[in-house]
């Protein structure tokens, strides 16, 4: 392929007229808008930092190449799509993979930094669609990304936008790294619109998001049922659709959802634990913990005690709490 660079096209500044300039979703990646200070130096001199546009072949249009941002703003305050403004051309002779490759090279590391893996998986099916080979892109594409050359890398980050296609995406997994995106290709394609649905109602960050997916994943290879059928199940349906949950607490009851369903006997036991230490009502500032997994016989008493005299008060009123049966069924739970 052939590199484009500075060198290659005029330095020269040429006025073009506003109406003449097009846009290309496939150089779109930044959907934020400028900041207000921007808009307004935007506003104010248009040209102040030159267009960047390439010639098309036997037409007067012209794509724009960098500036999207300030396009969005130009037209969002009527600009008067008459008025010339000052652009360096690119010849029409690069073709579509070059133009990518010079876009994506030109932006300050910071600026990449910010795109996330949807739009970096997004960009690079961009490069697909014009034509260039996995094998490069692996090569040229991935690092930019701050992703090491991998060809299975870029085929899996491929698989998954082709899958994500035709699915609404939520914007919170539109704003995670292409690692937290990569789980979902355990599940097939039949089972993301139900998939995004939990994203959406969700809204979770890109850790709880993996933890989620591999509690369901696992859940559904135990069942052996597809990830779809699992999440329409009445359980499922009863929290997501409750509107009075949302955030943090639909998460959580979610995952002991998905505790429960996964290993429903030591769920059963965490909640045998937790009814026999609240039957027993114990003193304030002593706490009863146990292994979490039930793997050992025996139990850890927390004190809170500022005075010799606070504990051995403490120690009285735990007395009274030993002698209970529920103390007696806890040990029985733990010796099996």
């Amino acid at each position: 392929m052939v590199d484009l660079s500075a060198k290659n096209f005029s330095e020269k500044l040429e006025e073009v007229e506003f109406s003449r300039i097009f846009n290309d979703p496939a150089l779109d990646w930044f959907p934020e808008e400028l900041e207000a200070s921007e808009k307004a130096l935007d506003l104010e001199n248009p040209s102040l930092n030159p267009w960047l546009v390439q010639a098309q072949e036997g037409e007067k249009q012209l794509l724009l190449v960098d500036g999207y941002r300030r396009m969005r703003c130009l037209k969002a305050a009527g600009f008067d799509a008459s008025q010339k403004l000052e652009c360096r051309i690119i010849p029409a002779e690069f073709p579509k993979k070059a133009i990518l490759l010079f876009r994506l090279q030109s932006l300050p590391s910071s600026k990449r930094e910010t795109l996330s893996g949807y739009g970096c998986i997004r960009i690079l099916q961009h490069f697909q669609e014009a034509g260039m080979k996995v094998q490069e892109m692996s090569e040229r594409v991935l690092p930019l990304f701050g992703e090491p050359p991998s060809v299975h890398r870029a085929n899996r980050m491929l698989q998954l936008g082709n899958r994500l296609a035709s699915e609404k995406v939520p914007e919170s997994l539109k704003k995670m790294s292409v690692q937290d995106l990569m789980p979902l290709l355990r599940f097939s394609s039949d089972d993301l619109p139900a998939l995004m649905e939990l994203a959406e109602k969700m809204k979770m960050g890109g850790n709880k998001w993996k933890t989620m997916l591999q509690l369901v994943d696992e859940i559904c290879r135990i069942r052996n049922i597809k990830a779809r059928a699992f999440l329409e199940e009445q359980d499922c349906r009863s929290l997501l659709e409750n509107h009075d949950l949302q955030g943090p607490v639909l998460y959580r009851q979610f995952k002991q959802l998905l505790d429960r369903q996964r290993n429903p006997e030591l769920s059963q036991l965490r909640e045998q634990f937790e009814r026999l230490s609240k039957g027993l009502k114990l003193p304030q500032g002593v706490q009863m913990e146990n292994d979490d997994f039930f793997e050992k016989e025996e139990l850890l008493l927390k004190i809170k005690a500022s005075s010799s005299k606070e504990l051995l008060s403490q120690l009285e009123r735990l007395r009274d709490c030993l002698d209970q049966s529920e103390m007696e069924a806890i040990f029985r739970m733990l010796q099996g």
